[in-house]
């Protein structure tokens, strides 16, 4: 299969890139620079030069494809959700031309589920009336499943952790270092699900080989977090106390983005184990924070 990528350079798109080339598909992504290119290259992809601004390039890349996979987002920037719609309108066009049906895989987010409670949530449970830390995947979701020419399938990851990577646990160990304490926001006892990026990927592949159109998974793997347990586990290889911190100070720290950080995020990730028979089995964040790839290199002074 000739899967066309986007963020395949980024911290999800490059495990799933790396995975599928091990499974014999050819994958080529979307590369931003010269630097992004080099590293789809070493990972065995071709690469395509653009960005999510070239509506042109999207179009083209996804109609030379068999299937499309959507992974590129930037969540820190505030101009995401037009250059979003953009982009879809692009990758959805090329995908739907000719006469062959070709497969998109579009990455949503848990987060659309705003506060869950203490119980895991399903796929049916997200709603447009949710307050959500990101409505512009909200929009893209109705967007993709509504297009016609395409087989489209929805994958919601969780917390998505592992190989050293998450924008948000890199922020939070730097703010420890940084602050010599590591922070959670009142009692941080709120939990969130999460999934290894390595199990993720598997999830990827499996919905492109095997997925049924109209599909919505949610990518968990049945554990969760608690922030104040991540801000332990990061005072422990850093060697740094914990901290409560208020929502107003957390906010000054991060924006708005904060308050989602006090919210329970437990979602349900079982339906994907039933249909694409899915079987994570990949260590949990604690154990990657403890003894894995967090730890390694994250002492005083570390990287």
């Amino acid at each position: 299969m000739h899967v066309f990528i986007t963020g395949a350079s980024g911290y999800i798109g490059a495990t799933l890139a790396a995975q599928l080339v091990s499974q014999g598909h050819h994958v080529r992504g979307l590369a931003r620079s010269e630097r992004s290119a080099d590293r789809l290259l070493a990972l065995g992809a071709g690469a395509v030069r653009g960005d999510l601004a070239a509506t042109d390039v999207l179009r083209a890349a996804a109609a030379e494809a068999d299937a499309v996979v959507h992974a590129a987002a930037d969540f820190t920037n505030p101009n995401m959700g037009p250059l979003e719609e953009a982009a879809l309108g692009a990758l959805l066009a090329g995908a739907s031309e000719g006469d062959v049906r070709r497969r998109f895989v579009y990455t949503s987010t848990t987060l659309i589920y705003g506060e869950t409670g203490p119980q895991d949530v399903s796929e049916q449970a997200a709603r447009d009336d949710v307050a959500s830390a990101q409505p512009f995947k909200q929009a893209g979701e109705r967007r993709v499943l509504d297009a016609a020419g395409v087989d489209a399938t929805i994958v919601r990851p969780g917390m998505v952790y592992g190989n050293g990577g998450n924008a948000l646990l890199i922020g939070l160990m730097e703010a420890a270092r940084q602050g010599g304490a590591a922070p959670y926001i009142a009692d941080g006892e709120n939990r969130w699900s999460g999934v290894h990026v390595e199990d993720l990927a598997d999830l990827y592949r499996r919905a492109l080989e095997h997925g049924a159109a109209g599909e919505i998974f949610n990518a968990t793997d049945g554990r969760s977090s608690s922030m104040r347990e991540i801000a332990e586990w990061i005072g422990q290889i850093l060697q740094v106390p914990t901290a409560s911190i208020t929502l107003e100070q957390a906010t000054q720290m991060m924006g708005p983005f904060a308050q989602a950080l006090t919210h329970n995020l437990l979602v349900d990730g079982s339906r994907a184990r039933t249909v694409l028979d899915w079987n994570p089995r990949s260590p949990s964040l604690g154990e990657e924070f403890t003894a894995g790839s967090y730890a390694i290199g994250a002492g005083p002074g570390g990287q």
